[in-house]
């Protein structure tokens, strides 16, 4: 609020109604809201409609195996349009984030090549992040939002005089995902750290504790 921003969360728009010179948003719990500009920001879609009638399976996007492959033969996707495999699985999504464009790219440009090299791509992890207002906020991985996963164990830290949070889902002690605000944290050691589902019991609770710090010592030690 300091900044004359209110969030509604767990709220959803069900109607919108022109209104002079803005528009009247209408929520699903009843409640009215005025407004000059009305911004949408709901996801990625991919465009699709080129490939009708050509024969190659879609869903949200493209869908493709381990090797990028579409159900059709000699043709590959990879990147915002295709929905692959995510880790650790089943199910497939679209990631619609560079790092997974990268790596879905260098596999189909290998399968594609014949090269022998070629290994599996291992599925997505989603990530996200961002700085507003001064806050920043990172998550990776799954299983910290609502009610944990069978099996998952949360840990949780709130610092409320520096504004800190973070929160741990691990499972069978290897990390599911993590999130925290104001804490810096290495996306793409943590997302390491789930792909190779390395064992944390050992410094389980220095992880809790230190994620950061813990999770570079544990990388610099594993990265080959």
């Amino acid at each position: 609020m300091a900044h004359g921003v209110a969030f509604r969360t767990g709220r959803s728009v069900v109607a919108v109604a022109a209104a002079g010179d803005g528009c009247l948003l209408t929520l699903d719990d009843g409640a009215q809201l005025d407004a000059d500009l009305l911004l949408v920001a709901t996801g990625v879609r991919a465009e699709l409609g080129y490939l009708a009638g050509s024969g190659i399976d879609t869903d949200r996007g493209i869908l493709v195996d381990a090797r990028m492959q579409t159900s059709a033969p000699a043709i590959w996707a990879a990147g915002d349009v295709a929905e692959a495999p995510v880790f650790p699985g089943p199910g497939t999504a679209l990631a619609g984030i560079l790092p997974e464009a990268v790596a879905q790219g260098r596999t189909a440009g290998m399968a594609m090549a014949g090269d022998a090299a070629l290994k599996p791509y291992r599925g997505s992890v989603p990530r996200n992040t961002y700085c507003f207002f001064g806050q920043s906020a990172i998550s990776v991985g799954s299983g910290i939002t609502g009610e944990p996963p069978a099996g998952v164990a949360l840990a949780t830290q709130r610092d409320p005089a520096a504004g800190s949070y973070c929160r741990i889902a691990l499972k069978d002690d290897r990390l599911v995902g993590i999130a925290a605000v104001n804490l810096p944290l290495d996306a793409g050691i943590l997302c390491e750290l789930i792909l190779r589902q390395v064992d944390l019991a050992p410094v389980r609770q220095r992880f809790i504790q230190q994620p950061c710090e813990t999770a570079r010592m544990l990388m610099s030690r594993l990265w080959r």
